[in-house]
């Protein structure tokens, strides 16, 4: 599967995430510079700023509930790995005191968790060179250039999650309720 197919089903999981999400009873709202604003994302590729980094890596949304209404970060990953940006931008967010829950698609089954429970599985080999932080680096291969028209993903930074740090997607409506609305 090529990079733009993946993109398209990415954008479909985002979708059905947050449909689901209203249909639980959360006010959903949809980030995206980069649908309303692509010539302004496409100048910032190369930026690496925390600024333009947390643009680029913002969460896929929001979901709230109550009134007046509380909310957390939604990200939708359909993927078993996550981008070094966005995990970095991610726990920024949860640093400053936000809430950002993270729900991935892996083979048909979501699963999710908070960002601060989101573990990573550290790598020691890789097809791929690996950075000084321990995340595998495709475009930091001397033939990246060569290899990237069969590549499957973008060539940033990443890393696989541990799926053993996710919750299964049953347990997510009562608890992202919980954690609102009692601050848990």
């Amino acid at each position: 599967m090529m990079w733009q197919e993946r993109i398209k089903m990415g954008d479909k999981f985002a979708a059905d995430v947050f449909s689901e999400l209203e249909s639980m009873g959360f006010t959903v709202a949809r980030n995206g510079t980069e649908h309303t604003h692509p010539e302004f994302i496409q100048r910032l590729r190369q930026s690496d700023d925390t600024t333009s980094l947390a643009i680029r890596y913002a969460p896929d949304g929001v979901a709230g509930i109550g009134d007046p209404l509380v909310t957390a970060y939604i990200e939708a990953k359909n993927s078993w790995a996550i981008e070094k940006n966005a995990y970095q931008n991610y726990i920024r967010l949860a640093i400053n005191g936000c809430i950002v829950i993270v729900i991935f698609n892996i083979d048909d089954r979501w699963l999710w968790c908070d960002i601060n429970e989101l573990c990573l599985r550290p790598v020691l080999r890789s097809k791929w060179p690996i950075d000084e932080d321990g995340w595998i680096c495709p475009r930091n291969d001397p033939d990246y250039e060569n290899k990237r028209k069969t590549l499957k993903g973008s060539g940033t930074p990443f890393l696989p999650i541990d799926t053993a740090s996710l919750r299964e997607w049953d347990t997510f409506e009562m608890s992202l309720k919980s954690i609102l609305l009692r601050g848990d």
